[in-house]
């Protein structure tokens, strides 16, 4: 079977999957109120099977901004901002706050590939730059050809560029 790539689907059907998606990555309470959960002995017998949940984050800064405060139960442990005491528990810079330092390169600049800098080539900033598109076009690009119906159709506050 072949995939349609998502961009290609007809726009209720992409919204239908959208929604799925969405509705499927969200904890259920219904799903996760167990009646015959004892406490205070330690065990859980639940009413299905399902007895842990492990969330995956493929990228650091929304596990940061997600779990950067939470505090374990005990016996459990997690590598986040406040464990590290890089802030502390109200947000506040911790002790070890340097150790997020954010750095830019300085000159003479690199001109092959690298994946990293040395020390000796790379300053904190003072302050952090305000965050940016990264070069990503801040108003729609029109293919060539589209058509001028579709375009005077379009309501957007600026002439679109084709």
């Amino acid at each position: 079977m072949q995939h349609t790539p998502l961009h290609h689907l007809p726009r209720s059907r992409a919204m239908i999957s959208l929604f799925l998606i969405g509705y499927l990555s969200i904890a259920n309470p219904a799903f996760s109120q167990a009646n015959n959960v004892d406490v205070s002995s330690g065990s859980s017998q639940s009413t299905t099977a399902i007895q842990h949940l492990i969330v995956l984050i493929g990228e650091n800064r929304t596990f940061d901004h997600v779990f950067a405060t939470y505090v374990p139960h005990n016996g459990e442990s997690v590598s986040n901002l406040l464990s590290k005491g890089i802030i502390n528990a109200d947000g506040s810079p911790g002790p070890h706050f340097s150790k997020a330092a954010q750095y830019q390169a300085i000159g003479p600049y690199e001109t092959k590939y690298f994946i990293s800098l040395d020390k000796e080539q790379k300053v904190p900033y003072p302050t952090l730059p305000l965050p940016s598109l990264n070069f990503s076009p801040t108003k729609p690009v029109f293919p060539p050809g589209t058509p001028l119906s579709f375009l005077a159709a379009v309501d957007l506050p600026w002439t679109p560029t084709i």
